[in-house]
């Protein structure tokens, strides 16, 4: 008994973890879709000051800045594979054309932007890898492996390096 309670207990403490890790940014596809609740954020890039959005605006903290939320396609409950988020950019759109408005990474138009996640044919141009680097994140895309840089104009691009890549700062909003 005392050698099964060893060897589950690390096991338990890991899976843990492994659940725990970026779950919190995460929003809820019905919560989104039906209760319109989403867990918001304001993304700054700290080399620019750009808040990320469909157009980015420089941060200003006494301002409305543009709003970002994180869904994942396929949430793994034992936490034994990455996570894989969609940045979606939340919009002030009133009656019937309301989109939803994804950061996508379009390897045929070489270009990064906000597009309407119902015109994406390939979903992995818009999945992101959220990479963790103290207390900022890198994006970087399943399809292309392309990480966000955002330049000193306020426009999406893609890297091949992490060195160029943008640290983005989460900043919650309650």
């Amino acid at each position: 008994m005392k050698k099964i309670f060893l060897i589950a207990l690390p096991i338990l403490l890991m899976s843990a973890l492994a659940a725990e890790s970026l779950f919190s940014i995460v929003t809820k596809k019905e919560d989104a879709v039906m209760n319109h609740k989403y867990t918001r954020f304001v993304m700054v890039d700290d080399a620019t000051g750009f808040a990320l959005a469909k157009d980015p605006v420089l941060y200003d903290a006494s301002g409305m800045m543009p709003q970002n939320y994180f869904t994942v396609d396929v949430p793994d409950l034992t936490g034994a594979t990455e996570r894989l988020f969609i940045v979606h950019n939340l919009t002030k759109s009133e009656g019937v054309d309301e989109y939803d408005w994804v950061l996508e990474d379009n390897a045929d138009e070489k270009s990064i932007f906000y597009a309407r996640s119902k015109f994406i044919n390939l979903q992995t141009s818009m999945q992101w890898r959220v990479i963790v680097r103290g207390e900022r994140v890198l994006l970087r895309n399943l399809r292309t492996g392309n990480y966000l840089k955002v330049t000193q104009e306020g426009k999406f691009q893609g890297v091949t390096k992490e060195i160029e890549a943008s640290r983005i700062k989460l900043i919650h909003i309650f």
